[in-house]
């Protein structure tokens, strides 16, 4: 592992695209909303993005609708209601191009 990363090939097409799939693995922590403790559901996101690059130089696209969850482990405490993926085109006035973010969304319910 380097700098976070595994080691991952870069897949060039014959238009030139490039695609390159890192394999990293994210931590975070969710902000809990506890109003309706102990009968909570609880949504948490997590937004990739640049603010290097506009829209023009890196497109982030999603590959499905939700998360995959091939390596999913249950918990305990939550249940799993569903996942989404969102991507986002947003245009600020100090630029033309538009900057993309894509944003999974993790729902849950605690059992």
């Amino acid at each position: 592992m380097k700098g976070g990363y595994m080691q991952a090939l870069a897949m060039v097409s014959h238009n030139g695209n490039v695609f390159w799939p890192p394999i990293v693995k994210f931590k975070g922590a969710c902000e809990v909303q506890i109003k309706y403790f102990p009968f909570d559901d609880q949504t948490c996101k997590l937004k990739l993005g640049t603010w290097s690059y506009d829209g023009s130089q890196v497109n982030l696209t999603k590959r499905r609708d939700g998360i995959d969850l091939n390596n999913f482990q249950p918990n305990g405490e939550w249940r799993l209601l569903g996942t989404k993926v969102v991507r986002n085109v947003v245009y600020y006035p100090c630029c033309e191009a538009p900057y993309i973010d894509v944003t999974f969304e993790v729902f849950m319910r605690r059992r």
